[in-house]
């Protein structure tokens, strides 16, 4: 179910411990030995130099309270699961919380598309029949091919027709899904995706001109091409925020899509993306991501997968294929694009926050272990002054939880 998939997601998400906190821990490793001798050093100090076996004793232990890393400890993980929970409210799953050390270094956005940018709620707007096939046929043959697959274009096509039905479909990547049809004069294999696969360049020219900015999809049989799916559907409501947002950030934003390049060229001037490519291919979109600058891909479908799993921050949408969202690091379960602005700003805010509690945990220890060790705090106070450390670092990783109002 949906549920137990988010849950796993979670639980996935805390199980892990991060490069950071593994940093913290080789930290300890060399600073509680060392605390260690610097407490029997200043015993021995005292004893040799007061030959005061109560100051010497007193003072020993407040070194060893006084330099006890719990600040140090909780530095990290207690930044990371307020962000992790502050995300989690409002729909976006870390599930690898070292994520979002990377995301705050992004300053590049690959969006997919269809079900990213848009809402992925395409509409049938014309079938075109070819090689004396007609239109209702064509749109049969495709609908029940499509059935097997929860890609946008998939769906629309399918709850088109549903008069067929069909077997042994399968994914061709990059390219769409082919099956056996159950027509009436037997079985057919069918193939409905990208115009390529059916037509030679100079036909698919003529479609992709034909189709305008509408997305096309092909559908054909026997080696030939028996028909033409134009779909459309429309930018989500927040895309165009979520690109402002990114622009203010000093992101660069780009639209990389498998689709009609008509129809990518559209959306991409409508949402205000300079930097768009369409008819990209996994491959190419893999290619694509290689760059000297930290980038972040988002995507939702399976010919996202490979950029997902390659770009340095994958970032699923909820409603995607279930494979994409095991390739990405976060997940946004509402499938609002605004929400990558927002990741890349609590990613930046947790960096921060990260640094000003190590900050804090090794400044306190710093300053305050000579002052035990001269033996001018006493234990039950360098205890005291041991948990009000602890109590600002859990109180400044608290900030985290606020949430602009804009969401």
């Amino acid at each position: 179910s949906r549920i137990s998939r988010i849950a796993d997601l979670v639980r996935e998400a805390t199980s892990q411990k991060t490069k950071i906190a593994s940093l913290t821990d080789r930290i300890s490793a060399v600073f509680v030995p060392a605390v260690i001798l610097l407490a029997v050093l200043t015993f021995s100090a005292w004893l040799l130099a007061a030959g005061d076996t109560q100051k010497a004793f007193e003072s020993a232990v407040a070194v060893l309270v006084i330099a006890c890393p719990c600040a140090l400890g909780i530095a990290v993980p207690m930044s990371l699961v307020v962000a992790t929970s502050v995300g989690a409210k409002l729909g976006i799953v870390i599930r690898n919380p070292d994520a979002l050390q990377t995301l705050a270094k992004v300053r590049r956005v690959v969006f997919d598309k269809t079900g990213t940018l848009t809402t992925g709620v395409l509409k049938v707007v014309r079938v075109t029949g070819l090689g004396g096939v007609d239109a209702a046929t064509a749109l049969r043959y495709a609908a029940a091919i499509e059935r097997g697959s929860n890609h946008p274009v998939a769906k629309s096509i399918a709850a088109a027709d549903q008069i067929l039905s069909a077997t042994k479909i399968k994914e061709v990547a990059g390219l769409g899904l082919e099956g056996m049809v159950e027509t009436p004069s037997g079985l057919l294999r069918v193939f409905v995706g990208k115009p390529g696969e059916y037509l030679n360049q100079a036909e698919v020219d003529i479609a992709m001109a034909s189709a305008g900015p509408n997305t096309l999809a092909v559908v054909g049989w026997e080696g030939w091409a028996h028909g033409l799916i134009e779909l459309s559907d429309e930018p989500r409501p927040e895309a165009k925020t979520a690109v402002n947002q990114l622009s203010k950030m000093g992101m660069q934003t780009t639209l990389l899509s498998g689709d009609n390049p008509a129809r990518v060229e559209k959306v991409a001037k409508e949402l205000g993306i300079a930097d768009f490519q369409g008819g990209v291919s996994p491959e190419d979109k893999l290619s694509a991501l290689k760059s000297d600058q930290v980038t972040a891909m988002v995507g939702d479908g399976i010919n996202d997968i490979a950029a997902l799993a390659a770009a340095d921050v994958g970032i699923a949408m909820g409603s995607g294929a279930h494979a994409a969202q095991a390739a990405a690091a976060i997940t946004i379960l509402d499938d609002n694009p605004a929400h990558v602005p927002f990741a890349l700003s609590l990613a930046r805010r947790t960096r921060a926050n990260i640094l000003q509690n190590l900050a804090w945990a090794f400044g306190y220890n710093l300053i305050l272990i000579p002052v035990a060790a001269l033996g001018l705090l006493n234990p039950m106070l360098a205890g005291a002054a041991m948990a009000l450390s602890s109590v600002s670092v859990v109180i400044n990783a608290r900030r985290l939880a606020r949430v602009p109002a804009a969401l």
